[in-house]
């Protein structure tokens, strides 16, 4: 067997990284972030197949763009799916989950959606793509122009054993030339162009489209993603008959989040401070861990959830409150008041 290439002895050793098994052949998987390679990563046939990096997540367009990007960037559409890369192995190709285990699912249909030519062309290619729609086994409801069996999105590439990502150039280049599915594409901006990106990311919500990424053009830069509304309230909805396994701030979260009248502004009537609204803290425009539960009733948040949360969602006969955890650190159970919608 060849020998693992870094970071994965030390991984080993540091049990941050531990054998799998897929029809009979074994590989290494990082269970952890480690040496600067991300969860996921493999060392397969004595080659590192990267992981795919967690990205961060931006709550008001105005002051999150500017916090995390200096320069142009590119903005494509954030679809809903199960994220899988794809890579040659033999004469086939395999697909793996995030956390770096083969799916067999992804790897039976991956032929549908990718032609076996662009690996003998390019075998050292690696294929970040989202696999979305209602026969999805690993996620509940999808895109809302998938309506039927799944479909396959390719949004980045890389290549065996180097970091980051392939240029903007190269890979639209290889997506035209092998007829490659790809997300839609909105153009290159600059974080002054917000109100531009406010306008696209209004007709994703109005769409009910889950979302926008942005890249910046280079191996290592940077990236993060924007939710529309519509997706947590979609996200409350498909996840309501599981109100008792999941903990309180999914639901209150995701309501809280989106409690302003229109995407990436704030109210000026509900968030005329940082102290009275828990969700937005000024100085970074990013989520912050301690910005868990809803203060108080909130007057936003009890219509949202009341829209999205059917009668089986944990509530019983008349009752039209929903008493859901601050945050684990707190006793106190805030009152979510829900109203029938009309």
């Amino acid at each position: 067997m060849p020998i693992p290439p870094d970071p994965f002895p030390e991984a080993l050793e540091r049990h941050k990284a531990r054998w799998e098994e897929y029809d009979a052949q074994r590989y290494l998987r990082l269970t952890d972030d480690f040496r600067g390679q991300p969860k996921g990563t493999l060392a397969w046939r004595g080659r590192l197949i990267p992981g795919y990096p967690r990205i961060g997540r931006i709550f008001r367009l105005e002051q999150g763009l500017a916090q995390q990007f200096a320069g142009p960037f590119w903005m494509e559409e954030k679809i809903d799916g199960f994220n899988v890369r794809i890579f040659r192995s033999g004469d086939g190709m395999l697909a793996l989950s995030r956390g770096g285990y083969v799916c067999p699912f992804a790897t039976d249909r991956v032929p549908d959606f990718i032609p076996m030519a662009l690996f003998e062309a390019h075998p050292d290619l690696v294929l970040c793509a989202e696999l979305a729609g209602p026969d999805n086994p690993y996620t509940q409801g999808g895109p809302s122009f998938v309506t039927e069996d799944v479909r396959l999105f390719v949004f980045d590439m890389m290549r065996l054993g180097c970091p980051g990502f392939l240029l903007q150039e190269e890979r639209r280049a290889l997506c035209e030339e092998f007829d490659l599915p790809v997300p839609r594409t909105f153009g290159c901006f600059e974080p002054g162009d917000w109100r531009s990106i406010l306008g696209i990311v209004e007709q994703l919500d109005a769409d009910r489209r889950e979302g926008a990424v942005f890249k910046e053009d280079f191996p290592l830069g940077h990236r993060t993603k924007y939710v529309t509304a519509w997706s947590g309230i979609y996200d409350i909805a498909v996840r309501a008959e599981d109100t008792v396994e999941l903990p309180g701030d999914f639901f209150t979260g995701q309501a809280a989040l989106h409690r302003g009248e229109r995407p990436g502004l704030r109210r000026p009537h509900h968030h005329r401070d940082a102290q009275r609204d828990s969700v937005l803290p000024q100085q970074t425009g990013r989520f912050h861990p301690r910005h868990r539960g809803v203060p108080g009733p909130g007057r936003a948040s009890g219509p949202l959830l009341a829209a999205a949360l059917p009668a089986r969602a944990g509530l019983r006969g008349n009752q039209r409150k929903l008493r859901l955890p601050r945050s684990r650190r707190s006793r106190r159970f805030p009152i979510v008041n829900l109203k029938p919608p009309c």
